[in-house]
């Protein structure tokens, strides 16, 4: 038996999800195989450093302590997580303190490069599909631009190509498994590239297209969601028959419009192999026309929504459809509706005057919203006041049909108003009344000199001025006298009665107690003579 001779055999290098190659964030395994020629040894340390190729400063530093049997292959692991991207030297050393008496040292380290990589960032950036007609059982070549927005490299990732018909009804949703074609594609960082997928066959209809990037186990992408996309055109592949579209179930909506209504016009249209384009055509009494599409809405109805109903007379209208065939079969359907003179009046939803309460020269606000089908032609407010006369003043346009008036008054008491609304045809409509109120006093609306807490406390009505002259328990005083006396007036108590008579006839009763002492008086001195 010889002296020993340790030997570093192979350093291998993976990540531990697998991948043969390390990316940022990724825990990367180091796997060393050694062998002791000539003799086994015990205790011999073998160390691990990893160094930054592109600043020369140590990253990691381990080491272990294993026993070695003679001609036997042993296996040391390391692993590092590997923060950072770029080019790293990976060096292994057997006993690096040279404490084994070796035949040969030359043979007892290793170095190897290991690269650390950026994740890439595959995103389906366009679809392009075909400019000219494309024929059912045609090849569709549908080309596919796929950019690389990470920094890491992207290799052998697979692209594949989704064909799906467009639903006739409900959301337009790409469920990805009409699969149709599939290529291998490597890109970049930071750069895009183009490639080509095919549709063997294809089939009479209006389909969406739709791109899938498959990310394997072993491949990383720094964003999943950005790596599938829908074309924003359909494909359309036309067919070689002749059936033209069938138009039916043709509506109009109201049965009779006047004017400034809005009209909807429906239709059912179905076609063999699929619509490319539904139109109507819309001529008015005056020989006006215009063309405009209709919108699908579900199973096969077609709507469009016609709003310049502003003359009276008949309408014509024809429905156009038009298929994706090759010879493009059409299909055509002529109606009519007849809007008549308007006669709906305008529609006041609200108005009011705020405060409903004010005082002696405060502005009181008078607003309401009006709207009619064919416009509002005024808006005007008649105001009659506590005096009798009477005043019309327009309001004025504000927002949202709201308008306005605002004024100050000077006479207190209660003022009734009311609204009146005409549209452009003439038709006219008026409000019923309501009421505001001017007072000198805030807490008396009625300005009877009574306030209206006391009013309601005792049943009177806070906005009747006249109830301040009435007497509720026959007692001969007014509520007006009862208040100030601060009396009830709804029962007749003789203290409370007397010291409210007295207070609001004080002259007539000194008056009263003065003759009385004169007659006293005279009476004294009348006896004093005949005595």
């Amino acid at each position: 038996m010889g002296r020993p001779d340790l030997e570093v055999i192979n350093v291998t290098i993976i990540s531990v999800s697998g991948s043969e190659k390390v990316y940022v964030n990724d825990t990367a395994n180091i796997n060393i195989s050694v062998v002791s020629h000539n003799a086994d040894v015990e205790n011999v340390n073998i160390s691990l450093s990893i160094i930054d190729e592109s600043t020369e400063e140590e990253v990691f530093n381990n080491s272990d302590i294993v026993s070695l049997k003679k001609e036997v292959n042993t296996s040391i692991s390391f692993n590092w997580f590997a923060n950072k991207s770029g080019e790293f030297n990976v060096v292994v050393r057997v006993d690096p303190l040279n404490m084994v008496d070796e035949s040969n040292e030359d043979n007892n380290n290793m170095s190897v490069q290991m690269i650390v990589h950026e994740w890439p960032d595959l995103v389906v950036k366009n679809i392009i599909l075909p400019v000219d007609d494309v024929m059912e059982f045609d090849r569709v070549k549908i080309d596919v631009l796929v950019k690389n927005q990470g920094l890491g490299d992207a290799s052998d990732y697979i692209v594949k190509l989704y064909i799906e018909r467009v639903p006739k009804n409900g959301p337009r949703v790409m469920k990805y498994i009409g699969e149709k074609d599939s290529q291998m594609i490597s890109v970049k960082g930071n750069s895009t590239s183009k490639v080509s997928l095919h549709w063997n066959k294809s089939e009479a209809g209006i389909w969406m297209v739709g791109v899938k990037i498959i990310v394997l186990e072993d491949q990383r992408d720094l964003n999943l969601w950005n790596n599938q996309n829908v074309s924003s055109k359909d494909l359309i592949v036309r067919s070689y028959e002749k059936n033209p579209p069938v138009i039916s179930l043709v509506n109009v909506q109201p049965d009779t419009p006047e004017e400034g209504d809005t009209v909807t016009i429906t239709a059912k249209i179905v076609d063999d192999t699929g619509l490319k384009t539904v139109t109507i055509n819309i001529t008015t009494p005056s020989d006006e026309s215009r063309e405009q599409p209709m919108v699908k809405t579900s199973d096969d109805i077609f709507k469009y929504i016609y709003k310049d109903t502003g003359e009276v007379g008949v309408y014509h209208f024809l429905i156009k459809a038009v298929d994706i065939s090759f010879y493009q079969n059409d299909k055509t359907f002529e109606g009519n509706f007849t809007v008549k003179k308007d006669t709906t009046v305008p529609v006041v939803s609200f108005f009011t005057a705020t405060p409903c309460v004010q005082v002696v020269g405060g502005y009181v606000n008078i607003s309401c919203f009006a709207s009619d089908n064919v416009g509002i032609s005024s808006v005007r407010v008649k105001i009659i006041s506590p005096t009798g006369s009477v005043s019309e003043e327009t309001m004025t346009y504000e927002t949202n049909n709201k308008y306005v008036y605002k004024n100050i008054y000077s006479v207190s008491g209660v003022y009734t108003y009311y609204i009146i609304v005409k549209d452009k045809v003439w038709n006219e409509v008026k409000t019923e009344e309501k009421k505001f109120w001017i007072t000198r006093n805030v807490d008396d609306m009625d300005d009877d000199g009574i306030p209206d807490w006391w009013e309601e406390r005792y049943g009177l009505d806070p906005m009747d001025p006249s109830d301040a002259d009435s007497d509720l328990d026959g007692d001969g005083l007014s509520n007006l006298m009862e208040y100030r006396g601060g009396s009830n007036p709804l029962r007749d108590v003789f203290f409370e009665n007397m010291g409210v008579r007295l207070k609001n006839n004080s002259l007539y009763v000194v008056m009263s107690i003065v003759l009385f002492l004169i007659v006293l008086l005279l009476s004294y001195i009348g006896r004093r003579m005949r005595w």
